[in-house]
């Protein structure tokens, strides 16, 4: 066996004999083909092209004659069913997960970090008499089957004992699915922090989606919280001008898509103005079944003229808001294209694109964009861009096809059909 980046645990392989397996830092397997090793990764030989895997993506590779690999296979396998998951019990969660171990670090280092600079943020502590279970899937497919959920579910948290937070990955979308697991971690602690509010009030729901909204710094226990809502955000754009009339009522009087909009640029707002956090968040943890919430005496909103400040501020705020991660950018172009305008779509997508940390995820997203408005050529360019990011993608290679052959280039849709079909029977799926 020869292991690349210095990777001595190994993680995946599939039962095929005399093959040669790859194993991806991302938790893909790819077994069949010669794999060769190069100076910088490694080039994978199909029958119709070669394909080049750089190092930075690969965490091992086996030989086809490593006598170990079958058993490495069946293990691996047998832990991706959920009947025979992975557990891990820490003093803040037990984790139930069938991710590799690898992949299944990433999701918890993060969350471990992300949990404790969240109770420190909030002025909470964890609660020694629980440790709440986090189930983490593979894929969205398992986690709608196991979990219950319906189709476009990115998380939840169970409230009521046994409290459960669930999430699952995919490689393609890695930071949209690691920003599920800090919502849904943020449920948790908020519900900590004001367990008074009760879980389905507009704030309570707009406390989660505003910490939920943080990335993390340089040193592992910060994380920088406040950062614009993508969904929010464009919602927003096209209900708030300066002559928009702001207040309280939103929250409850908006129709049903903008209020939680609301909610949470009021908190946002709040909690960008030191002047205005300490009372608001003080305020919010007196909340009880007695004493109800009263912003305006909290705020300290007594007389006319400090409730048209206060307003004026809030919409000023908002109109300067601005996404500034790729993530972000994305969940705001799915409420474009729900609004049907696809060429805001595109823009947004590019521009999550274009961002350095953005990711392939935001890649698919201007091809499908592109696509979806009719654009053939520029579809081709698009979607070649998605498999230059990752060679493995066969949905992408198809895609690329498919685009390629309405453009006339025939050639070229049946050798990455081909080739997405050979890299789809390689990739291990069960």
């Amino acid at each position: 066996m020869r292991v690349l980046l210095g990777a001595t645990l190994v993680l995946f392989a599939a039962a095929s004999a005399r093959a040669d397996t790859l194993l991806l830092q991302d938790g893909r397997v790819l077994t069949g083909p010669r794999v060769e090793e190069t100076a910088d990764g490694v080039t994978v030989h199909f029958e119709n092209g070669d394909v080049r895997i750089p190092t930075r993506d690969v965490l091992a590779r086996f030989d086809a004659d490593d006598p170990t690999a079958s058993t490495h296979v069946e293990d691996i396998r047998r832990h991706r069913w959920w009947r025979a998951r992975r557990r891990e019990t820490r003093s803040e969660f037990t984790f139930e997960t069938t991710l590799p171990p690898h992949v299944f670090r990433v999701y918890r280092d993060r969350m471990l970090r992300y949990f404790a600079a969240l109770l420190h943020e909030l002025g909470v502590e964890n609660p020694e008499s629980e440790a709440p279970k986090v189930c983490v899937y593979t894929g969205s497919t398992d986690f709608q089957q196991i979990g219950g959920v319906s189709s476009g579910t990115l998380g939840y948290y169970r409230h009521v004992p046994p409290r459960e937070l669930a999430f699952f990955d995919e490689h393609g979308r890695r930071e949209t699915c690691l920003r599920a697991m800090q919502w849904v971690t943020a449920s948790y602690v908020v519900s900590l922090a004001f367990p008074g509010l009760p879980h389905d009030h507009p704030l309570h729901t707009a406390l989660v989606d505003f910490y939920a909204a943080a990335v993390p710094g340089r040193e592992p226990e910060v994380f920088s919280f406040g950062i614009a809502s993508g969904k929010h955000w464009e919602i927003l754009r096209t209900n708030v001008t300066p002559e928009t009339q702001v207040g309280f009522a939103r929250l409850t009087e908006a129709p049903r898509r903008a209020g939680p909009a609301w909610a949470w640029s009021l908190v946002h707002f709040l909690l960008q103005d030191e002047a205005y956090a300490r009372p608001f968040v003080a305020h919010l943890k007196t909340v009880s079944a007695t004493n109800d919430l009263d912003l305006e005496q909290a705020l300290g909103l007594a007389a006319p003229e400090d409730v048209e400040a206060f307003e004026n501020a809030w919409r000023t705020h908002i109109l300067a808001l601005q996404p500034t991660t790729a993530v972000d950018y994305l969940a705001a172009a799915t409420v474009a294209e729900y609004e049907n305008d696809l060429a805001r779509t595109e823009a947004l997508c590019r521009k999550a694109a274009a961002l350095p940390s953005h990711g392939t995820e935001a890649l698919r997203s201007v091809a499908r964009a592109v696509e979806r408005r009719g654009r053939n050529e520029a579809a081709v360019t698009a979607w070649q861009a998605v498999v230059d990011a990752d060679p493995l993608d066969a949905e992408a290679r198809t895609r690329l096809a498919a685009c390629a052959k309405g453009s006339g280039d025939g050639a070229k849709a049946a050798r990455q059909i081909a080739l997405a079909h050979e890299i789809d029977a390689a990739l291990d799926k069960r």
